[in-house]
């Protein structure tokens, strides 16, 4: 085994392919290879299940004491990641940033013999985020709009997007595409998005294969090769908390953001959360920053928003 689409091809063939089949596990997305003898897979379910252990063992992966790695006798060092944190998705934003700019590899490539890979991806990170984000703009949403025209139900962006929709501008990246829509319309939905799309319901913590039946605060998982992971969440559109972005797009309020990722109670706010909190928090006019402030206060009693909130 000695080039990266040789160990993918063995890979898919002994763990499958999530999108296919009706599978609940299985390779989801391409695997990463930046260069010898580094590569990175998203699998599904985290963490592995004994079958798909065996299976790279049966490969002759072994794994490394701490269990981060598999290492391969032909060289190959595999990292199985979680496809729900960004890690993955930043690493393969700079895999296509460095093979689409010859001199950025060059000099990624310096930094990687000479300090390492840390110091590799940190130096060159904030350009391919820059450039990454230049090139996507807000084309997943646009293609969104255009798929959800035929909806006859209103709809809005939810999450992190909704907040880039609000201040207008990209800021991060993101591994899925949060989108509320009414209970009532998910046999339309199902109607949509069918067959073309792998469509899972969210139901107790794991995943069942969704028909179009209508359940109740039940989340829906679409999945389609060349398209962001849409995560359908059924629940109201009311005008109180939808606005419309200046090219008519709808999104989510920003507090109203802001209050989910605030967590559960008891709960500390993710990393990504609270940067997201930090970059819309100087925008948020005064009546947005009441209704988030009482409504923390009522949910949580003390939180550590409720101090930059004023």
């Amino acid at each position: 085994m000695n080039t990266p689409a040789t160990a993918e091809a063995e890979l898919r063939r002994s763990l499958d392919n999530y999108l296919e089949g009706g599978r609940t596990d299985g390779v989801l997305g391409d695997l990463i290879a930046l260069e010898w003898p580094d590569l990175q897979l998203d699998l599904l379910p985290d963490p592995p299940t004994p079958p798909q252990l065996g299976a790279l063992e049966h490969l002759g992966y072994r794994p490394t004491p701490d269990a981060q790695q598999w290492i391969h006798p032909g060289g190959w060092c595999l990292r199985l990641t979680d496809v729900g944190q960004l890690d993955s998705l930043n690493l393969q934003a700079l895999t296509t940033y460095l093979s689409d700019d010859p001199v950025a590899l060059e000099r990624y490539l310096g930094v990687y013999r000479a300090l390492g890979r840390a110091e590799a991806d940190a130096q060159l990170w904030p350009e391919a985020l820059a450039a990454t984000l230049q090139r996507q703009g807000f084309g997943e949403v646009r293609a969104l709009v255009d798929l959800f025209s035929a909806l006859p139900f209103s709809w809005m962006v939810a999450s992190g997007w909704a907040l880039e929709l609000h201040l207008g501008q990209r800021t991060r990246l993101h591994h899925d595409l949060d989108v509320v829509v009414p209970p009532a319309a998910q046999p339309y939905l199902h109607a949509l998005l069918s067959p073309e799309w792998r469509l899972d319901a969210c139901v107790n913590g794991t995943y069942r294969a969704w028909d179009g039946q209508a359940f109740d605060g039940v989340q829906v998982h679409a999945r389609r090769q060349g398209w962001p992971m849409l995560d359908l969440m059924f629940g109201g559109v009311e005008d109180r908390a939808r606005r419309v972005s200046p090219l008519g797009w709808p999104f989510l309020t920003p507090e109203a953001v802001l209050l989910f990722k605030a967590g559960r109670p008891g709960s500390v706010p993710r990393g990504k959360d609270l940067k997201d909190f930090q970059c819309v928090l100087p925008g948020l006019d005064h009546e947005a920053r009441t209704w988030l402030t009482d409504s923390l206060r009522q949910i949580h009693g003390a939180h550590p928003w409720l101090g930059p909130l004023g």
